[in-house]
């Protein structure tokens, strides 16, 4: 069995997906567990490989490469309480302040996970109902913390070893036009619609499932087309429609990502989650173009006519040019610009902030 085949085969098991767990006879494990890694899912396939053992499913994966990983999955689960305690602790900072703590994404999505500590989480984002500018200028009086204003739509800054992301927006609204109906959106829902829960003591507030269902697709598509995404982004909505479907307000949602144009995008998605992630089909809503499925499909492993980064100000800047235009097919399926309106909108908005060439 191929490495890809393995990977797919145990992220469905890792998902208590129903799979089909065909022989894993001629399988390069070290291939998969640095596939599953660098695609955020290093622990869900290695849960699917206990799905394996637990069903006497004949697997076998050479000693050296099974410690590893089983070393690299306790080091997820402690990254992951570390982080939590960090959520916390900030929520506190805020919280001394009069000030309310928003967690995006991570966190959130993580819950949704059989076991929520198998989720990767990396940078912390978060968002304070306005108070950004007052927030971030008590990080840096009282903290002492360096804050970075040369992001578009988001401070950055370093707590207790991680990466915050304090937004004012959601979306980078200087990187295409289309992007400010969306923001408009999340901005209304995000101060109506909200819940709190307890983390360490402190109260966090996540966002509404309506915020999250276009907000997390949006984030997906906009990677997607600027530098492509992985496995593990897929399965956040997979599970996230797992756990939400009959909650979304689909009269809202649909006609936004249609005029949007992340249609083609959104059934892609649903496509990879019910045909080799094993979902249910019936979760999904979308406009049944199933056209672009195989092609994003093969797109998350093998990213078509994709450029390294190059070394030098002039090389770096035309391999970026070049990966643009080469990969202009997702730009089509995740945005209503022009591609002529996009470089005019994204050059300007470099020129207002040029740091953001190299972020």
């Amino acid at each position: 069995m191929n490495s890809l085949t393995a990977l797919i085969e145990l992220a469905r098991f890792g998902l208590g997906n129903p799979s089909d767990c065909n022989p894993f006879s001629d399988t390069n494990w070290e291939t998969v567990f640095k596939l599953a890694f660098q695609h955020g899912v290093g622990a869900i396939v290695f849960d699917g490989i206990q799905c394996c053992y637990d069903k006497n499913i004949p697997i076998q994966i050479d000693t050296q490469t099974k410690l590893e990983w089983i070393g690299s999955v306790h080091q997820a689960e402690v990254e992951y309480q570390k982080q939590l305690d960090t959520i916390a602790s900030l929520a506190k900072f805020y919280q001394k302040h009069g000030i309310r703590m928003m967690v995006l994404k991570g966190y959130g999505l993580s819950l949704n996970y059989l076991k929520p500590n198998h989720r990767p989480c990396s940078d912390l984002d978060i968002y304070l109902f306005g108070e950004q500018k007052r927030a971030d200028r008590l990080v840096e009086e009282e903290l002492g913390i360096k804050v970075d204003n040369s992001h578009h739509h988001h401070t950055v800054f370093v707590y207790q070893g991680l990466t915050v992301e304090n937004h004012y927006d959601f979306l980078n609204v200087y990187s295409h036009r289309s992007t400010r109906m969306i923001e408009e959106y999340l901005k209304e829902v995000s101060h109506s619609e909200y819940r709190s829960i307890k983390i360490g003591g402190a109260e966090i507030y996540l966002p509404s499932t309506n915020f999250d269902a276009l907000f997390v697709l949006r984030h997906m598509a906009v990677e997607f087309a600027a530098t492509g995404m992985n496995l593990r982004q897929v399965i956040d909505w997979g599970l996230f429609m797992k756990n939400y479907h009959s909650v979304v307000r689909w009269h809202e949602f649909l006609p936004i990502v249609k005029g949007a144009n992340m249609h083609y995008f959104l059934d892609a998605i649903n496509y990879i989650c019910y045909t080799y992630l094993g979902f249910d089909r019936k979760i999904f809503h979308g406009f049944g173009d199933d056209s672009y499925g195989e092609r994003v499909f093969a797109d998350l492993f093998n990213p078509e006519n994709t450029l390294p980064k190059q070394k030098g100000f002039v090389k770096y800047i035309a391999s970026r040019l070049q990966n643009w235009w080469r990969n202009r097919w997702r730009h089509r399926i995740v945005y209503s610009d022009s591609l002529l309106s996009t470089f005019v909108y994204q050059t300007y908005a470099h020129l207002l902030k040029p740091a953001t060439l190299h972020h």
